[in-house]
């Protein structure tokens, strides 16, 4: 098992932490409406809500309905609309995408079902969808973004229809708080369909939200560039926003330091974790040990499956911490002060198996079963924030034998890690992505630990890039010099 049964860990954790932070819920609505009945037939937004819909539950959203919504009558999409409002209120991101026609019509902007057929400006409330629906949907879920992405500035088809209010392209609107709007076009222009089966528009929005690193304001300035360039300066995408707390990244930043590379098996990498995601987000505060195992029996291949397994050891934590303090025969032995290092790291019941260079080696008794580890605090640090430096920060390679767990390697902090595969690990020329779980690092890939360990014998030192959940990126190095000692030691212990 990863994550689990460090019980001088968990009961650190347990002492220090409130509760786990995790990766943000994502949900989008997205249409796209071309098979109109009663005017002229669109070519490309079906085309490109099905590119939108593809790109964003690669990048961990959930899509109302499962998939892009194409070709909605007037009920259908009132229908999803409503659904939308519904599943985003207890969502982090709310994102409603739009492809089809669109009309201004006295300065409200509608978009417009396949069967709507207006002959007078009355038919318009009953006919076609007011935005402003979708934005007071979003108002009253107390998510903290809102995105509307409107690629529905094309002509106005209802021409000669006696809809004298209405005028070409889409009026702007105020964006409440919290709330980004981004038009495929100025306001009152008109945006171009697209000749290769996607609007010039979708296509940069897709390929600009795959990009890592780029915030929610740096990926609509990118589509606004891109659209102007393939357009020949024909169109030029807008935005409406109100002020927006906090960063927001449709794909994120890769990996700190200089050899920075997207973190293997994040969300945003792969579409299998989607599924995976949205399973850990109804699961995650759980208090049943059957559920998390069933959890990690279907996702354990995920990040989302070692944050289960680091979530179950925290229950078996706690309650190896109540039996502790009620069964005389677990009375804790002295903490080793010799050894320099804070009893809280170690856990009560530590015995130090010896000391080799900068690490030293050690066995413990959890919930009756032996674990022995080899650990060592760093020999340098750099912090991203002040004061950081002097913190206890150690690093662990822990056996459990009765857990079949050989050579685990963790982290342990005192200050709170940013959620999900955000930190690093460098050693020689390898790089390995590392997730944070409260106050705790761990490994993202369990194949790749037994290559870690091996590269921590033949070189010199090791460096941990901790992010931590404030943004912060703090630099620790540990000398290895003993590793492989305190390790053999370690081996003769709990073999």
């Amino acid at each position: 098992m990863r994550a689990t049964g460090l019980i001088f860990l968990t009961l650190l954790c347990l002492g220090m932490l409130g509760q786990p932070a995790f990766a943000d819920k994502r949900v989008a609505l997205v249409v796209g409406n071309s098979a109109y009945q009663n005017v002229a037939r669109l070519d490309n937004p079906k085309n490109d809500a099905t590119l939108l819909a593809d790109t964003l539950r690669d990048l961990g959203f959930l899509l109302v309905g499962g998939r892009a919504q194409a070709d909605l009558d007037k009920n259908a999409l009132d229908r999803a609309v409503q659904s939308f409002g519904r599943q985003i209120q207890d969502a982090d991101v709310a994102l409603f995408y739009y492809a089809g026609h669109g009309v201004q019509i006295n300065g409200s902007n509608y978009l417009v079902p396949v069967d709507a057929n207006p002959t007078r400006e009355a038919d318009v409330d009953f006919q076609m969808l007011d935005v402003s629906l979708v934005l007071r949907q979003m108002q009253l879920s107390g998510t903290k973004l809102n995105l509307v992405v409107l690629d529905a500035c094309r002509n106005n088809p209802f021409g000669g229809r006696g809809l004298r209010a209405a005028t070409g392209g889409l009026a702007q609107m105020r964006a409440p708080e919290g709330t980004l709007i981004s038009y495929a076009t100025q306001p009152g222009g008109v945006a171009q369909d697209g000749v290769d089966g996607n609007s010039p528009y979708s296509k940069a929005l897709a390929a600009t939200m795959r990009r890592g690193g780029l915030d929610i304001f740096q990926t609509f300035n990118e589509v606004g560039l891109a659209v102007k360039r393939s357009t020949n300066n024909a169109q030029e995408p807008w935005l409406a926003s109100s002020p927006i707390g906090g960063s927001f990244y449709f794909k994120a930043p890769a990996l700190p330091g200089p050899a920075a590379a997207t973190a293997p098996g994040s969300p945003a990498e792969a579409g299998s974790s989607t599924e995976a995601e949205r399973a850990w987000s109804a699961t995650k505060d759980t208090t049943s040990r059957a559920i998390l195992e069933d959890f990690i029996r279907q996702f354990g291949h995920t990040v989302y499956g070692s944050m289960a397994r680091a979530r179950l050891d925290e229950l078996k934590g706690k309650e190896t911490a109540s039996a502790t303090r009620t069964d005389p025969a677990m009375t804790p032995t002295p903490a080793v002060s010799s050894a320099g290092i804070p009893t809280a790291i170690l856990g009560d019941n530590a015995r130090l198996l010896g000391r080799y260079a900068d690490w030293q080696a050690y066995t413990a008794t959890a919930g009756g079963k032996k674990v022995c580890f080899a650990l060592a605090g760093f020999s340098s640090a750099k912090a991203g924030v002040a004061g950081r430096t002097g913190d206890n920060v150690y690093a662990f390679v822990s056996t459990r034998p009765a857990d079949k767990v050989l050579n685990e390697f963790s982290v342990a902090t005192s200050y709170r890690l940013k959620a999900g595969p955000a930190s690093a690990i460098e050693i020689g020329q390898e790089r390995f992505a590392a997730f944070g779980q409260q106050s705790s690092l761990w490994i993202v890939k369990a194949d790749d630990e037994k290559r870690l360990i091996e590269s921590m014998r033949h070189n010199p030192a090791v460096t941990i890039w901790a992010v931590a959940e404030d943004g912060s990126q703090n630099k620790y190095a540990y000398s290895l010099n003993g590793f492989t000692q305190a390790l053999d030691r370690v081996a003769q212990e709990c073999h």
